[in-house]
């Protein structure tokens, strides 16, 4: 899923840092519109959650003939709402990332993440080296 609309911008590189001293600072424009959209897709989640939660539970038909399908959608439906379940984790993560002022530095190497990285994954937390 691509995120598009961000306002990123860095100044400088860990490469660039260490070969002309310093200078290095980040500045991430806009973290406000980021975390409106975080939350606006967390709403959206978890109404996408609710709506599996309820196809899933359904009775199945008394006819073995249409209980076939009905398993085959069930088991679709689950794999959908897990995967929203771990979406849904990430993005809280992200946004407490945000509010604790720890957004797009990599979790391993403390590096800056790449601002394309960032717009292409919000909930990214590890940079481009990092996550090879």
């Amino acid at each position: 899923m691509l995120f598009a609309g961000y306002a990123f911008a860095t100044m400088g590189s860990r490469r660039r840092q260490a070969h002309t001293g310093g200078n290095h600072r980040r500045i991430i424009m806009n973290q406000s519109q980021i975390a409106e959209t975080l939350q606006a897709r967390l709403v959206t989640l978890h109404a996408e959650i609710a709506a599996l939660e309820t196809a899933t539970t359904q009775p199945l038909p008394p006819k073995f003939a249409d209980q076939i399908g009905d398993l085959a959608d069930m088991a679709t439906n689950e794999s959908l709402e897990v995967a929203h379940i771990h979406e849904a984790e990430q993005i809280v993560a992200a946004l407490a990332r945000i509010e604790r002022g720890e957004y797009g530095v990599c979790s391993n190497c403390g590096a800056d993440i790449a601002p394309a990285r960032l717009a292409a994954l919000p909930t990214a937390t590890k940079c481009i080296a990092c996550a090879a």
